[in-house]
This record gives structure tokens, sequence and C-alpha cells, in this order.
């Protein structure tokens, strides 16, 4: 796993920001943060916005909208460097005035393709991502988490802004 602040230029990250936390960006309802979970409550809930899957943009400009993201990912010359796009999604956790955990999840199923991703957050708040071993990683406006996608996580909601939000890039 690698914490890395400032992640985007401040001006391509103000810009991100400014759409995405915009009043004009559709946000679409789901029912349960982590698929398939026969212990699910009734308050994980979440919106999102999918931008990408399965070689095919969803919205128009999607691409060029994460385009940033994308392109620090291409650049670097570690274990962490894209190769190919598997998934991005904008998840928008809203602050429910009770402050919660959501269930522990993978985006993938381990031991299949060698997954990796970038979870950037557009905000800071009290909300974080934990991790199986523990770790607890803040949100942090243009703070990005790469991490494997296949070992066990959980994100929350915020009490202290009207809501979280992060994208989830997940690659080759």
């Amino acid at each position: 796993m690698e914490i890395v602040d400032n992640f985007l230029p401040k001006d391509e990250f103000d810009k991100l920001e400014k759409t995405v936390m915009g009043y004009h960006f559709p946000w679409y309802y789901q029912d349960e943060i982590a698929y398939g979970n026969e212990n699910k409550k009734s308050w994980e809930f979440y919106h999102s916005h999918l931008l990408y899957r399965d070689d095919v943009p969803t919205y128009p400009n999607s691409l060029e909208l994460v385009w940033p993201a994308i392109k620090q990912l291409g650049m670097r010359r570690d274990k962490f460097q894209l190769r190919t796009l598997v998934r991005i999604k904008i998840n928008c956790y809203p602050n429910q005035n009770e402050f919660i955990e959501h269930s522990w999840h993978e985006d993938f199923e381990p031991g299949t393709l060698p997954y990796k991703a970038c979870l950037l957050s557009l905000n800071t708040c009290d909300g974080y991502t934990k991790f199986e071993d523990g770790t607890k990683v803040e949100s942090v406006a243009n703070r990005a988490i790469l991490f494997d996608p296949c070992i066990s996580h959980h994100s929350t909601n915020t009490t202290n802004q009207t809501r979280r939000v992060n994208i989830n890039i997940n690659y080759l």
C-alpha cells in the first residue's frame, strides 16, 4: 500500500473537484455498498457514478474528467503503474448524522488477476478507509491510496461534512 498526498497538481485537482462536487454532477442511488453481503444493514447505502467499465466509458467525457489521475498512474515507474483500466467509479457517502463503518469487502475476488486500485479523496472529512491489517487512511482532499483491491477493506461515511466523496480507479 502507498499513500500519496497531493496526488494531482493543484489546478487539475481543483477542476476535478469542482466538477464532481458541483450541483450538476449526476449521482445514482446504490442499495448496498458490499455486493452479495447477506449481513447488509438497512443504512448501508450510497450514491455512485460509474464512469468506466469493461472497456466502455459510461458517461460523456468520463475519461476526460479523470484523465489527470489516469495520466498520473500511467507515469508512475513503480509497482502501481497503470497498464489497463478495469473500472472507474465515483463514490458519495452521505452524512447520516451518525458515523457508520460499512461492511468489509473486496473489489475483486482474491487470486484472480493482479488488480490494483487508486482511491482518490475529493474532500477532507472524518471518514476513512480501513484495511484488514488495521491500517486506517483518513480522507484528505487530493490524497490517493494505492493498494491491492483484493484485500478486505471498508469505507465509512462522514459526520463533519455533508458527504464523503472519492474516486476509485481499478486497473491492471
